[in-house]
C-alpha cells in the first residue's frame, strides 16, 4: 500500500521518479552480488 502510494508521488514527480529508479537499480544490483558472492 505504501509502495504503491510511493510509485503514485513518483509519476507525479518524474525527478523522483528517476532517483527512486536509481535507488531501486542500485538495490538490486547490490542484491545480486551479494547473492554472487553469499552464492558457494
Amino acid at each position: 500500500m505504501a509502495k504503491t502510494a510511493l510509485v503514485n508521488k513518483a509519476n507525479k514527480k518524474p525527478k523522483f521518479k528517476a532517483r527512486l529508479t536509481r535507488a531501486a537499480s542500485a538495490a538490486a544490483d547490490r542484491h545480486s552480488v551479494f547473492r554472487h558472492v553469499s552464492s558457494p
